[in-house]
């Protein structure tokens, strides 16, 4: 089912999106901005594994199950049987099914790369990590790779995932076990 003539356009100044984590949050949005024929956007993961998946999807154990059948875990919203008729084209379950946490990183990976083939060039991924993000005087960001490496870009969105935890302020790190 291919809606996208039907779908609204998403307006906007921006003619290029980078977006900064390409977990699952970070893929999906640079999915739909292709689906709505929104701006070009470069997607950067520093981890090809987690590309799509993010942490919670690319955990390897195929008991880890996810906690909601899959009928109601479509990635598209304006297509809710999507990931049932993805699960049923691949011979790994209906919509009542609890899968792997890996195969609905599977398809979340698919989708994206989907996206990429079907964009003309106007998504990409990049992998590497972002050490900077600066201001363009005027409008607009440049953003600064760990490997020097620099994206200029009109916009930049931050999908970051789970950050490590810190110290609570207060509590010496000595008093921490190790």
């Amino acid at each position: 089912m291919d809606d996208r003539a039907t779908m609204p356009r998403i307006a906007g100044p921006e003619d290029h999106v980078v977006v900064v984590g390409g977990g699952f949050s970070g893929a999906l949005f640079a999915v739909n901005l292709m689906r709505h024929e929104g701006p070009r956007v470069t997607l950067i993961e520093r981890r090809d594994r987690q590309l799509a998946r993010g942490v919670a999807y690319s955990a390897a154990h195929p008991d880890h199950l996810l906690n909601v059948r899959a009928g109601n875990m479509s990635a598209l919203p304006d297509d809710p049987d999507h990931f049932v008729r993805w699960l049923e084209a691949h011979g790994k379950g209906d919509r009542k099914t609890f899968v792997p946490r890996t195969t609905y990183g599977a398809y979340l990976r698919e989708l994206l790369d989907a996206a990429i083939a079907e964009s003309d060039g106007r998504l990409v991924h990049v992998e590497g990590e972002v050490c900077a993000i600066d201001p363009v005087e005027g409008d607009g960001v440049t953003l600064t790779m760990a490997d020097g490496r620099k994206i200029a870009a009109d916009t930049a969105v931050l999908a970051l995932g789970n950050l490590p935890p810190h110290t609570p302020p207060g509590l010496k790190p000595d008093l921490l076990p190790t």
